[in-house]
């Protein structure tokens, strides 16, 4: 994939991610690694620079002499504005926790990321947005031009970076896009809903699930990464405002469960339990603008994430307990 996007132009720009030690963040730095970016032998001019609260972390995960990594609150440090000229910069910096001090502080540090962005000349601004901003019980999966509706603290604040962001870069020279992310799954992921049920299955050999009528857009975290790769090597002047960005179709708890039961089958016989439920939510996306502009395809299946997620409990052990 990645000899399909690569290009002399992108070879010259730096790549500067915030959030960098974040799921996210930390899986597109691994995807341009693997993929030659800054590796130790690679003939690029540019670097990889990452803004993390855990900088000495990423320095061992991922030592290169074209890449480095800084504290967070250096992000407007006058020492570094050099970095910033013709960059391409990926917000991935947004507060998880919900408290409405964190969420405050949260936002007047991204507001920080883009007026430094703007004001030393970066080329372009990737901002990663979520599915949230769209009802989550919606008829159908969520196209760019569906009406938004803000139900939770979360929605409303990746609504608001998406406003500010195009408040600070209207009428600049620096490019821009929010880019509504479906939900992540993968290894070491809590959060989601397949890796509980993996760590069901592993601890217990059962699986409960409610039958209901409940669809998940789940996206795998390597599609995820491979697809903002193609972004990164794409002409961010011909960028749209917003695109919407996960996998293809939707899954239920079923289909999870089933999934989970699949990749554990050569570790544990797994049986599933099955209760009747009457909730109805749906998170999918229609990522069809993303793929067409990027010439993307996602290729991850929701069995080859279960069975990602299944080989990493069961190679930690951290299931147990």
């Amino acid at each position: 994939m990645w000899e399909r996007f690569m290009s002399d132009g992108m070879l010259k720009r730096n790549i500067i991610i915030t959030g960098a030690s974040g799921f996210l963040g930390r899986n597109l730095i691994g995807s341009l690694q693997r993929n030659g970016y800054f590796d130790n032998g690679s003939s690029s001019t540019a670097r990889l620079i990452g803004f993390s609260s855990s900088p000495e972390k990423l320095r061992e995960r991922f030592p290169s002499e074209l890449a480095e990594f800084h504290d967070r609150e250096k992000i407007d440090d006058a020492e570094l504005c050099s970095i910033w000229k013709e960059a391409i910069v990926v917000n991935c910096a947004f507060p998880r926790n919900n408290s409405g001090t964190e969420m405050a502080e949260g936002l007047s540090y991204i507001k920080r990321v883009f007026e430094a962005a703007v004001g030393n000349g970066a080329a372009a601004v990737i901002n990663i947005s979520s599915q949230s901003v769209y009802a989550a019980d919606r008829p159908e999966a969520a196209r760019e031009d569906t009406p938004l509706c803000l139900a939770t603290c979360y929605a409303v604040g990746k609504y608001a970076v998406e406003l500010m962001l195009e408040s600070i870069c209207a009428n600049t020279g620096t490019a821009f896009t929010s880019v509504r992310m479906a939900s992540l799954i993968g290894p070491d992921f809590e959060p989601r809903i397949v890796n509980r049920l993996a760590r069901q299955a592993l601890r217990d050999g059962v699986i409960t699930v409610k039958r209901n009528r409940q669809q998940f857009g789940f996206f795998d975290i390597e599609d995820a990464a491979d697809a903002l790769t193609a972004m990164l090597v794409s002409d961010p002047s011909k960028w749209r405002k917003v695109y919407n960005l996960g996998g293809r179709g939707t899954c239920t708890l079923t289909d999870m469960a089933e999934a989970v039961k699949k990749a554990c089958s050569a570790v544990r016989e797994v049986e599933i339990k099955t209760t009747d439920g009457y909730e109805y939510a749906n998170s999918g996306l229609r990522s069809d603008l993303f793929y067409s502009d990027f010439g993307f395809d996602p290729h991850v299946t929701l069995d080859q994430s279960a069975e990602k997620i299944v080989q990493f409990y069961s190679r930690t052990c951290s299931y147990t307990g």
